[in-house]
């Protein structure tokens, strides 16, 4: 079997690769500053892991439950094999948690969000509200994760988590826009929901990172995002919407918007100056 296909490491088909969220590492890295090789490096294997088996699992039940077809469809068919290559990524996880101490405790619940995203009885995707708000909780905590604890120190940093937050809302629906082509994907919302919902999502993030910019002006750079992305939206369609999905460098995405937050996390903007 091919780990970078069996974990997701790389995009496949109609699979998008779970490890695109190191973004949010580095994020976090750059805004708090962090410079400890020990934790920079254990953080980010410890995160991949939780990566890993969550791909996997989510790839596996979504054989098991939908018949969808995937690359774990019928190369791990029983739930002892399932246990073992979960285990292997996980622990990359608990050794984090192990080294890391009182600055891996988010990491537990990395790691637990995406079990029950994927596995029944709770199996949170197929679930209305909690599909949609799931993932972009983890990538929030994914992202104050990788400060080290600085969100408690300066509160640039935890204003900056909750437009990642409705950000990562945003691109969530995205993703459940183009499981609306799939006919083996559960569908939670039809077109016209997804992109209303896009609209507020994006007028919320609008609202916020104006009023979040009168404590730090670097916040405009949400807000310039969120207008941008709000004049997308009525473009959007199902002819179009794999192409959008995997171009995060469009304007549909907004992605700017990270990087603009990270180059002012290097320069001393979230943390006091240079």
């Amino acid at each position: 079997m091919n780990p970078l296909l069996l974990y997701r490491v790389i995009s496949y088909g109609n699979k998008i690769s779970g490890f695109r969220l190191i973004v949010y590492v580095l994020l976090g890295y750059a805004v708090a500053r962090v410079s400890s090789p020990k934790f920079i490096i254990i953080n980010l294997l410890g995160i991949s892991g939780a990566f890993a088996a969550g791909d996997l699992l989510n790839d596996f039940y979504d054989w098991k439950l939908l018949g969808e077809n995937n690359y774990v469809s019928g190369r791990i068919n029983n739930h002892t094999k399932l246990f073992f290559y979960v285990l292997l990524p996980s622990i990359f996880s608990a050794l984090s948690v192990f080294f890391l101490g009182r600055d891996g405790i988010i990491m537990v619940l990395i790691y637990i969000i995406p079990i029950i995203y994927s596995v029944p009885p709770i199996r949170l995707k197929k679930r209305p509200f909690f599909s949609i708000i799931t993932p972009p909780l983890g990538v929030t905590l994914i992202f104050l994760q990788s400060t080290r604890g600085k969100f408690l120190e300066y509160k640039e940093i935890l204003l900056l988590s909750i437009l990642i937050f409705f950000y990562h809302i945003y691109i969530e629906c995205i993703h459940i826009y183009e499981d609306l082509t799939h006919p083996e994907e559960e569908k939670i919302m039809d077109e016209i929901g997804i992109k209303r919902l896009m609209v507020y999502v994006c007028i919320c993030e609008f609202v916020l990172s104006s009023i979040f910019s009168i404590r730090n002006p670097v916040f405009l750079a949400g807000t310039l995002s969120s207008g941008i992305r709000l004049t997308t939206i009525r473009k959007l369609s199902f002819e179009n919407i794999r192409k959008v999905r995997r171009n995060p460098f469009g304007m549909s995405w907004g992605v700017f918007e990270l990087g603009v937050y990270g180059l002012a996390g290097i320069l001393g903007v979230f943390t006091g100056g240079v």
